[in-house]
C-alpha cells in the first residue's frame, strides 16, 4: 500500500464473498468522511472511478509490489512514511509472507483485459492492484 498526496495504491486479494468494487466503495466512503472532517470541508473527496490491474502471475505480483513501494521515491518524496508492506494487525500476512509462499492465485492465461479505469471493477477473486485518485476541490483547480 502507498498513500500519496493525491492518490492511493493498494494491492489486495478480496476474501471469498467480497468484490473489489464494494471494498473500494467502503474504503472511499469511510476515508472521505474522515478526511473531510479533519480538513473542515464537505463534498466529494475521491474521483468516482479507479484504476485496477488484475495480477496475472508471480512475476506480475512482484512488479506491482515494486511499483507501489517505489512510488514516493519516483515522485521525489523522501522519508515518506505513508508506504508499507504490512497490514496493521488485520490478520492478513504481510507482503513478504505472500512473496515467500506465492499469492495463491493461479496465473491468468488469455484474460484479454489490461488494467483500466473503471467504476465496476474486475474479478473480485483475483489479486488486484487498485489506485484511487483524490478529487481536487474546485478552488485548487484554478
Amino acid at each position: 500500500w502507498c498513500i500519496m498526496p493525491n492518490h492511493v495504491h493498494a494491492i489486495v486479494q478480496p476474501l471469498a464473498g467480497f468484490e473489489l468494487p464494494g471494498i473500494l466503495h467502503s474504503w472511499k466512503s469511510f476515508s472521505s468522511k474522515e478526511a473531510n472532517r479533519v480538513i473542515g470541508r464537505t463534498g466529494e473527496f475521491w474521483q468516482p472511478e479507479y484504476y485496477d490491474h488484475l495480477v496475472r502471475d508471480e512475476k506480475d505480483f512482484a512488479r506491482q509490489i515494486e511499483y507501489v513501494l517505489s512510488n514516493p521515491r519516483r515522485a521525489g518524496l523522501t522519508n515518506w512514511k505513508w508506504v508499507g508492506c504490512g497490514t496493521g494487525g488485520t490478520g492478513v500476512p504481510p507482503v513478504e509472507a505472500h512473496a515467500a509462499r506465492g499469492t495463491g492465485v493461479p496465473p491468468v492465461k488469455h484474460h484479454g483485459q489490461e488494467g483500466h479505469a473503471t467504476t465496476h471493477g474486475q474479478d473480485g477473486h483475483a489479486t488486484s492492484h487498485a489506485t484511487s485518485t483524490r478529487k481536487l476541490p474546485e478552488e485548487a483547480k484554478e
